[in-house]
C-alpha cells in the first residue's frame, strides 16, 4: 500500500502542476518524471508489479503520467514472468491489451511528451503485439 500512497501523491502533484506558470511546469513535469523513473519498476513495485488491480487506482485520462510508467512495469513483469517479449496477457483480447488500448484512446499527451522513452516502448510493444496476433 506504501507504493500506491507514493504514486497517488505524485499524481496529485502532477495534477497541481497544470496551475503553475510554464517554466514552472516544465520544471515540475521533469522532476516528476525522473522520480517516476526511479520509483515505478518492477522490483520496487514487488508483487504489486504483475497485480492488475493496480491500474485501478489511477485514471488514464488525469494521471496519464503514472498510468504509462505502471503499464510499463507490469508488462515488464510479464515478460519476466513468461520470459516471452510479447507475453499473452498484452495480445488482445488480454486484460493488459484492453488497459492499453483505452490509455491509448484517452490519455493526455500534455505530460506524456516528457516521457518519451517511456511512450515509444509502449508503441512499440503494442505494434508487436499487433503484429503477432495478425501472423496465420
Amino acid at each position: 500500500m506504501e507504493v500506491i500512497e507514493g504514486l497517488m501523491t505524485q499524481s496529485a502533484q502532477l495534477r497541481e502542476a497544470a496551475y503553475l506558470s510554464d517554466q514552472s511546469y516544465d520544471r515540475q513535469i521533469r522532476e516528476n518524471v525522473a522520480s517516476l523513473r526511479h520509483v515505478v519498476s518492477t522490483k520496487s513495485l514487488g508483487a504489486f508489479a504483475s497485480n492488475d488491480s493496480l491500474l485501478d487506482h489511477f485514471d488514464p485520462v488525469a494521471d496519464s503520467l503514472v498510468y504509462l510508467f505502471l503499464l510499463r512495469a507490469q508488462i515488464q513483469a510479464f515478460q519476466e514472468q513468461s520470459r516471452e517479449k510479447v507475453p499473452a496477457a498484452l495480445l488482445p483480447p488480454g486484460n493488459l491489451w484492453s488497459r492499453v488500448v483505452s490509455y491509448l484512446r484517452t490519455f493526455d499527451p500534455v505530460p506524456v511528451r516528457y516521457a518519451g522513452q517511456e511512450w515509444r516502448q509502449l508503441i512499440e510493444l503494442v505494434a508487436q503485439a499487433a503484429q503477432v496476433v495478425s501472423k496465420a
